[in-house]
């Protein structure tokens, strides 16, 4: 999807990075992932059409399709598995094997780029809370004096930082909320939000 065809194009930037990178793809289509494949839930894209779904369906194909090009222009070797699932993920000595339905996979380095619905897989991570778009439901799972990381920046992501960030508000010893975006920046977004953040940066 959208974060694996930003990592790729994050490696082809870089110098010193990896000769031989091994995609593994649930589905058959690499590029537009889940929310904007041709098996996309509706609920995903929130209601929209299916027409504008598809155009940004073939607009993140043409990302992809680029960051595959520049892989190839810095001389690294794309394999890609479509059709496969990755069922389980294990550290070694040697870096991370990965349990595929017909075998496994060994690897120094593993990026999971596999959504927000999936982020309870993630190594490492103590917590996660999936609000589903429900402030309520945030504000009785996080504690004000926990650091928080909202992971993507689009605007359900904002308004969860707003709705954590107001209620902290002159709380004492209240802990950090943390954005990360794969992009880098903020989107563009309606409402009182993008208002809001064109008044503070003056």
């Amino acid at each position: 999807g959208a974060s694996g065809t930003a990592v790729l194009r994050a490696i082809a930037r870089v110098s010193g990075g990896p000769r031989t990178i091994t995609l593994i793809e649930r589905g058959r289509d690499p590029g537009p992932g889940l929310p904007y494949g041709e098996a996309a839930d509706p609920r995903h894209t929130m209601g929209r059409t299916p027409t504008r779904r598809h155009e940004k369906g073939e607009q993140l194909r043409a990302r992809w399709r680029a960051a595959v090009d520049a892989l190839g222009a810095r001389g690294i070797t794309l394999r890609v598995r479509t059709d496969t699932e990755a069922l389980a993920l294990a550290r070694t000595h040697a870096g991370w094997e990965i349990q595929l339905a017909d075998g496994s996979l060994r690897a120094p380095h593993v990026v999971l780029a596999c959504g927000h619905w999936h982020v309870d897989l993630l190594p490492g991570i103590r917590r996660a809370v999936d609000v589903r778009w429900d402030v309520r439901r945030l504000h009785a799972a996080v504690e004000d004096r926990e650091d928080v990381v909202i992971l993507g920046m689009g605007q359900t992501g904002l308004d969860a930082a707003l709705a954590l960030g107001w209620r902290r508000r002159g709380v004492p010893g209240a802990g950090r909320v943390l954005l990360a975006s794969r992009t880098g920046l903020l989107p563009s977004v309606y409402g009182y939000v993008a208002r809001a953040s064109a008044e503070r940066s003056t």
